[in-house]
């Protein structure tokens, strides 16, 4: 019997000592690994195989100055350019960093600790017939076979930290007459909670600075391609918690030739405290709220055609038992520095007598607590 102990302790004592050399050996492969990807000629092979692999499969010119794998935990990409297929820059990304926890993926978990982009271009078009630019990239990727029933419990997506500096988009609709360029200085948002699965976000920090943002409309969508389907977004059940919200810098132009309106907005500071949003109730609660050295103007002039865009809200409008209203309620509300310009070019001024057409009113300051308001419809 004591043989046996024994005999039985030194298989035991045996399969230890060989997992233990196991995981010493796939942890020497790690940081092995983690070392050969700094080597620049290692980096060069796994570079251009990542940019032939590319470029074979969606057919258009594809580079990548650099990648760097820091196990186990973040991988960067620099210098990434993706070319459309009229050879124009499609995407260039000048630095993409992703920090994520490899562990999570054993636990049917995708976390996100960090994102980071900076010096980003993105040129997106669509022409008249529907067709957008990327479309023949999500083609290249698009598999023939059916997809099949995931088996287990289904993943888990988190992202915490997304950090966005110097990026520019540019949105080319020829199919609905958009044109819209952003320029954007800097973007970070940090996050508590991010679970779509239970449709909760909770965002500790949400800040946008130097935010440049131009519309223009050149043409309204034919009545025929109109969606007159209802916007379901307030059923949703999504509820959004941002603890601290500030937006300095920000301008947007909005210029719709079609029916003629303009709006300017020139945002100085824009701070927000404690605020929920409650997408199935509709509801938004918020804490303080202060608005700052800020100019809002919007213009009237001569559209080319009102008719079709006149049409279209009659007949998406609705009765009011079909609409659902918002509510609002916050708790302190401050402006300070604020101008409000509303002109009507379409109409001729007045000089003697007080003109509503012609509006400007500067030096706007209010303080007010306990504000409650719906829209009822």
């Amino acid at each position: 019997m004591k043989e046996k102990k024994t005999k039985f302790k030194g298989i035991v004592l045996k399969a230890l000592h060989i997992l233990g050399w196991v995981w010493l050996g796939l942890v020497s492969l790690l940081l092995l690994v983690s070392v050969a990807i700094q080597v620049p000629a290692v980096q060069n092979a796994v570079v251009q195989r990542i940019v032939t692999f590319a470029e074979t499969r969606i057919g258009t010119p594809v580079s990548l100055d650099r990648i760097s794998i820091s196990f186990p935990k973040k991988v960067v990409l620099q210098g990434l350019l993706v070319e459309d297929q009229q050879e124009d820059t499609l995407l260039f990304a000048g630095s993409l960093s992703v920090d994520a926890d490899m562990l999570a993926l054993l636990s049917r978990r995708i976390q996100l600790n960090e994102i980071k982009i900076e010096n980003v271009v993105g040129r997106v078009g669509r022409t008249p017939e529907g067709v957008f630019n990327f479309d023949y990239i999500v083609d290249s990727f698009s598999g023939e076979e059916a997809p099949q029933t995931p088996s287990g419990p289904a993943w888990d997506f988190a992202i915490y930290d997304v950090i966005l500096e110097q990026v520019k988009l540019s949105f080319d609709d020829q199919l609905e007459g958009n044109d819209i360029a952003l320029a954007l200085g800097s973007l970070r948002v940090r996050a508590n909670e991010f679970d779509l699965s239970s449709n909760s976000i909770d965002l500790d920090e949400f800040t946008l600075a130097g935010l440049q943002a131009d519309f223009s409309k050149y043409r309204q969508l034919p009545a025929e391609l109109q969606s007159r389907s209802p916007d379901d977004a307030g059923n949703s059940g999504l509820m959004i918690h941002v603890g601290s919200l500030n937006l300095e810098e920000i301008g947007a132009r909005y210029a719709n030739s079609v029916d003629g309106s303009h709006m300017n907005l020139d945002l100085g500071v824009l701070r927000a405290s404690d605020n929920k949003i409650d997408m199935s109730l509709q509801a938004i609660d918020g804490g303080s709220f202060y608005l700052g050295q800020t100019f809002f103007a919007y213009h009237r002039m001569v559209g080319s055609d009102t008719t079709s865009i006149q049409e279209s809200v009659v007949d998406s409008t609705g009765t009011a038992e079909d609409r659902s209203g918002w509510k609002l309620q916050l708790g302190q509300l401050t402006m300070e520095d604020k101008a409000v310009q509303y002109y009507d070019f379409t109409r001729t001024r007045v000089s003697d007598s007080f003109d509503p057409g012609h509006l400007w009113i500067t030096d706007i300051q209010l303080r007010a607590a306990g504000i409650k308001g719906a829209d009822d419809g």
